[in-house]
């Protein structure tokens, strides 16, 4: 690069000074470094950079100009000058000396016409001496006054040259005077100029200096601000995801719900406020206003702006936590006490946490809402009350174990006494400690309908409870049962014998006819299983038509069985279960002997009004619409085939008593028809081996209730 292409980047003249160009560089560079800040894409901000690399080259190369003209030149003198006082002056001084005559050789001239003279008369002697003493009185005179007058006019030309000497000295000085005063005033401006350019120079670096700090402050406030926008969508998403994990526990525990429902009415209402607050927050103007002004490099107005939404940010930064703390917190704290001291606690919380102790106590990160807390005493009832968990409050419970005295007795005698799952002892029991207040007790006794009696027990008195026992029911030889909790209605079959299969028509499987003897009594389901009912004991529902009332479906063999080995033991720990009784499938021959109900052949009547089949519907109906049979059951045949208890079997012929089929094998036989089977295959004799797992939307069971051991 030469000289000039870099005064024409850097848009100066070539005899500019090293100050002018630097000032020019500094400019140009701020106003780079500026765009290079603000650049939108990395290709802009690379073009900016070359700019920025083009002029630093072309100032450095008119500054190394510049140094190298100020540096000293030799320069050669011309020879052969000569000073004033040198050798040739000198000899020319004394070449003129010589030249001078000597007044010896004049006066020796004239010494032959003296020496004449005096050979003269004397007359003439004495006239010559009276002349010359004339002439020479008047030359003296003329000389002296030749001299005084020379004298004088020396005086008055060398008071003249003086004069004019002390004048050209008076021109000098005041030309001195004028020069220095000239120069001073040009030293002055330079110097002022100097130092305009240096505080020009200086606050262009100030407001270069400045303009850097504010955009990097500026910097640290967007990153800011982009903190606090992320903390709003962070927030958003949290209330967003709070609501979408409450719709997913509606069926969750109590506690559990209470936590979520909470969680998402705090994240909904901290999003909301939070929203609205950045919405409307100062710093959004002030901060654009301020950008605007640095860009501009009115950098003195922006520093009060900068500072101004720097204070801003540090106070909603301090109101977020705040408010964080405020809306977002779900826990509080509680104080307990109790008279007497010393005594164990339990506590649960809104949530369905819980928290173990001893009085006093202070628990702390209780789920707001409603806390239950458990006291206990040795050898007295638990004590049990309730706190309202609240924010930025501190809840308190004291109790107190006052005392009165209790009988208590029932018929029969020897019942379980229990408060809260505490055994007590049996009836008749005597407590001589007993809180005051409502006195709650459950009594126990194996075969009989649990009892909770109530009772209010005072300071210093004994109060007497007495309770007569009733028994639980269970079925009973003979009569109908409905499954309480259930509404699930079980009808007795009594021992009996009858013909299984089909004398004509059927399948193969259907042969030979065979007497068939049921030695025990057992019960049987009126209906089939519904949906309702299963959901009860197993908690879903896989069937295909929906309907609370349908008859459950899509269920395996296993399955079934679950359900009936859940229902025992439920019925079991109720107590309403005859001994050696267990809910189970019923056995092929049970199911044919209480579908024909004393019926023989293959006539069933009006299959229109016993049956949902092919011909009347299109899918599973409500169980028990249809006309029931002579003993009580209702969709025997039609709606959803059944799972019988064992794998399928060859009728042997003749007569067998309670045949059951092989209980361990892969298969197992369905019976009944499907709401799709035709009319054909709607008979007490149908046969259908399906594998155990298999699910379909025409199979599903009924009940039986039998003592057999299988």
């Amino acid at each position: 690069m030469t000289i000039a292409e870099a005064a024409r980047i850097l848009e100066v003249s070539i005899d500019s000074t090293p100050v002018q160009i630097e000032v020019r560089f500094q400019q140009l560079r701020t106003a780079l470094e500026d765009r290079i800040a603000k650049a939108p894409t990395p290709g802009l901000k690379a073009k900016y950079r070359e700019s920025l690399d083009e002029i630093t080259a072309a100032f450095e190369i008119l500054t190394l100009a510049a140094d190298t003209s100020a540096l000293p030149v030799l320069k050669k003198e011309s020879g052969g000058k000569l000073e004033a006082g040198g050798p040739a002056a000198k000899g020319a001084a004394w070449a003129g000396a010589a030249a001078i005559p000597t007044g010896g050789s004049g006066s020796q001239s004239h010494a032959p016409s003296h020496s004449s003279a005096r050979k003269s008369s004397g007359r003439e002697f004495l006239i010559v001496v009276v002349i010359a003493v004339i002439v020479l009185g008047a030359g003296g005179w003329w000389v002296m006054k030749t001299r005084a007058e020379n004298v004088e006019m020396t005086r008055m030309a060398a008071e003249a040259r003086d004069a004019a000497e002390a004048r050209v000295a008076a021109e000098k000085r005041q030309a001195e005077e004028v020069r220095l005063v000239a120069e001073a005033q040009r030293k002055t401006e330079a110097e002022e100029k100097a130092r305009a350019t240096a505080a020009a120079q200086t606050e262009q670096e100030r407001v270069g200096k400045l303009q850097v700090s504010l955009q990097a402050e500026l910097a640290e406030i967007r990153t800011l601000w982009e903190i606090f926008e992320r903390t709003e969508r962070d927030a958003e998403k949290a209330a967003s995801e709070a609501k979408s994990d409450l719709r997913s526990l509606r069926d969750a525990p109590v506690g559990r719900l209470r936590q979520a429902e909470l969680r998402a009415e705090s994240t909904a209402d901290y999003a909301r406020w939070l929203a609205d607050r950045l919405m409307r927050h100062p710093a959004r103007t002030i901060r654009a206003r301020a950008e605007q002004l640095v860009s501009a490099k009115a950098v003195d107005e922006a520093l009060p702006l900068v500072e101004a939404i720097k204070r801003e940010l540090a106070k909603l930064d301090d109101e977020l936590r705040s408010e964080q703390e405020r809306q977002l917190t779900l826990t509080g704290s509680l104080q307990l006490a109790s008279n007497p001291t010393g005594l164990a606690w339990s506590l649960v919380d809104a949530f369905g946490r819980s928290h173990t102790g001893i009085t006093p106590a202070r628990v702390t990160d209780l789920g707001l809402g409603l806390a239950r807390v458990t006291f206990r005493r040795s050898g007295w009832p638990e004590q049990t009350l309730t706190a309202e968990i609240t924010r930025g409050r501190e809840a308190g419970l004291t109790v107190a174990f006052e005392s009165g005295s209790l009988r208590l007795e029932s018929e029969p005698a020897s019942a379980e006494v229990l408060s809260d799952g505490l055994l007590l002892g049996k009836t008749p029991l005597v407590l001589n400690e007993v809180r005051t207040g409502i006195l709650e007790l459950n009594l126990r006794l194996k075969g009989y309908v649990t009892k909770t009696i109530r009772g209010e027990v005072h300071s210093g008195e004994r109060l007497l409870l007495k309770e007569v026992l009733a028994r639980v029911p269970r079925p009973v030889e003979g009569q109908a049962f409905v499954i309480p909790g259930l509404e699930l209605t079980i009808l007795p079959v009594a021992a009996g014998t009858y013909l299984m299969g089909a004398a004509k028509g059927g399948s193969e499987d259907e042969r030979p006819v065979t007497r068939v003897t049921i030695s025990r009594p057992f019960w049987l389901g009126r209906t089939e299983v519904t949906q309702a009912q299963w959901r009860a004991i197993m908690g879903s529902n896989p069937s295909f038509f929906k309907g609370d009332d349908l008859p459950v479906e899509q269920i395996s063999w296993d399955e079934a069985m679950e359900f009936c080995r859940k229902l025992t033991d439920r019925e079991q720990a109720a107590d309403r279960l005859p001994d050696g009784f267990a809910y189970t499938l019923p056995m092929e021959a049970q199911w044919e002997y209480a579908g024909r109900a004393g019926m023989t052949g293959g006539d069933m009547g009006n299959l229109n009004e016993i049956a949902w089949y092919s011909a009347n519907t299109t899918q599973t109906q409500s169980a028990g619409q249809k006309r029931a049979n002579a003993w009580g059951f209702c969709d025997m045949l039609g709606n959803v085939m059944e799972w019988t208890w064992g794998e399928p079997y060859a009728y042997p012929g003749g007569s067998v008593t309670d045949p059951m089929g092989n209980p361990s094998g892969t298969i197992r036989v369905t019976r009944g028809a499907t709401w799709r089977a035709d009319p054909v295959n709607c008979r007490y004799s149908l046969r259908f081996p399906l594998p155990r797992d298999y699910r379909g939307s025409g199979i599903g069971f009924r009940i039986a209730l039998s003592s057999i051991q299988r």
